[in-house]
């Protein structure tokens, strides 16, 4: 019979605990009525089209938020890419100028929003508290190759995922095909891709050598091919580039980002919400 210690070092050495942790922190979480408020898939897979090989991406979680849009029942959907990371090695980021209209650019794309400064959205933090921080650009732990840096890995399967969905299903798509069967119909989907980590005892700032305490975002310009409109995946195919803004997030400050986003949904559309 197999020692219990290898296989708890198996266990340690898989990061498993952790994905898994991250599961079940948002599956426990419910509603006044003691529903689940978060639908969560576990390592779903997809195809890359790219190299014809399947991947996979840590999680999918979605929820809902019921609204009223012309006298009808809706709701706006929102989706979390996670991939959860352990940061075993110090990991130096830099920090440079946010992108400000590329951003400004990003909400309207997932939102549909011009938005003046009134209106509150975690993106804009980085432009309107510059002194506090600036959008991570990029980072480094000593390993010689690049696709094994955490935070490349990270990124890249977030995203990766997120692309796939976005390019070959319809907006109003829920990765939980039972939902779209018996629900009401999606006002707005809103996708957020994730980095959840363990912590950040090992991550520092390159321009003071301090230690990075808060949760903070990646500022990605990622090309890729998109289907054109009424084409089918494999047929004709067009080269888009886009910004993406990837939330960093340590798990002791998951709950803080979740109601962060709940605010962020209800001032958005808060016209939905009355």
């Amino acid at each position: 019979m197999t020692d219990p210690k290898t296989i708890g070092d198996l266990i340690e050495r898989s990061g498993h605990e952790f994905h898994f942790k991250v599961v079940e922190h948002l599956r426990n979480k419910k509603n006044k009525s003691g529903e689940p408020i978060w639908r969560v898939l576990i390592s779903p897979y997809y195809l890359d089209f790219a190299t014809n090989k399947s991947r996979e991406v840590d999680i999918i979680a979605e929820k809902d938020f019921r609204i009223i849009d012309n006298q009808q029942k809706k709701t706006i959907l929102i989706r979390f890419f996670i991939e959860c990371k352990r940061i075993e090695k110090d990991t130096v980021l830099w920090f440079d100028n946010v992108n400000e209209h590329g951003i400004e650019e990003r909400i309207y794309g997932d939102t549909g929003l011009k938005l003046p400064d009134s209106i509150f959205h975690h993106y804009f933090d980085t432009i309107r508290d510059k002194k506090k921080y600036k959008g991570a650009k990029l980072f480094y732990s000593g390993k010689t190759e690049r696709e094994n840096e955490p935070i490349y890995k990270g990124l890249n399967q977030c995203l990766n995922s997120l692309v796939y969905y976005k390019r070959n299903f319809p907006s109003d798509y829920s990765a939980f095909s039972f939902r779209r069967e018996r629900d009401i119909p999606v006002f707005k989907l809103i996708n957020y891709p994730i980095i959840m980590l363990d912590g950040f005892d090992k991550l520092y700032r390159a321009d003071d050598r301090s230690n990075i305490k808060e949760n903070f975002q990646l500022e990605v310009n990622y090309a890729y091919e998109r289907r054109a409109s009424g084409s089918l995946p494999t047929t004709l195919n067009v080269g888009v580039s886009e910004l993406f803004i990837i939330d960093v997030i340590k798990f002791d400050d998951f709950d803080k980002f979740l109601e962060k986003i709940d605010k962020e949904i209800k001032n958005l559309f808060k016209e939905k919400f009355d």
